[in-house]
C-alpha cells in the first residue's frame, strides 16, 4: 500500500502497471504446471496487481466495486495430458476447479469480468 501511495514501485513495475492500464483485456497465457501457472506468472500477479493497485484492502474495494472494473481477463493455456485426465472424475481433476484461485480469487476479485479460457490439450504430443 505505501509504494501504492507513494509511487515507490521500481520501475520495471511502473511500466508493467502502466500496460495493465491501458489494457481493456488482459490475456494470461502459460503452460500448466502441476495443475497450476507456473511460478514467474504468479510472481508477476503477486508484484504488478499489487495492493493499491489491483485492489484496495482498506476500502474493500473487491468484485462488483474492485478497481478493475470494467476490464476483462482470460486464460490462455496449454497442458501437456489429454482433457479426459483435467476432467471432473479424471486423474487429474476439473483444470477449471484448479484455476479457481486465479479466475475468481484475483480476477473477479479485482472487478474483472472473467471470460472461457482458451486451452489446448496435450501440447506436448
Amino acid at each position: 500500500m505505501k509504494a501504492s501511495k507513494t509511487g515507490a514501485f521500481s520501475p520495471d513495475i511502473k511500466e508493467e502497471m502502466e500496460k495493465v492500464k491501458w489494457a481493456d483485456l488482459l490475456i494470461f497465457q502459460f503452460p500448466i504446471y502441476f495443475t497450476a501457472m507456473p511460478a514467474i506468472m504468479k510472481g508477476w500477479i503477486d508484484r504488478v496487481l499489487a495492493p493499491g493497485f489491483g485492489f484496495n484492502p482498506v476500502t474493500n474495494s473487491a468484485y462488483d466495486t474492485g478497481l478493475f472494473k470494467g476490464k476483462s481477463a482470460m486464460l490462455s493455456f496449454t497442458t501437456g495430458a489429454p482433457k479426459e485426465m483435467y476432467s471432473e472424475g479424471g486423474a487429474h481433476g476439473d483444470i477449471h476447479k484448479h484455476l479457481e484461485s486465479v479466475t475468481h480469487c484475483i480476477f473477479e476479485f479485482m472487478g474483472m469480468k472473467v471470460l472461457p479460457s482458451f486451452i489446448v490439450y496435450e501440447a506436448s504430443a
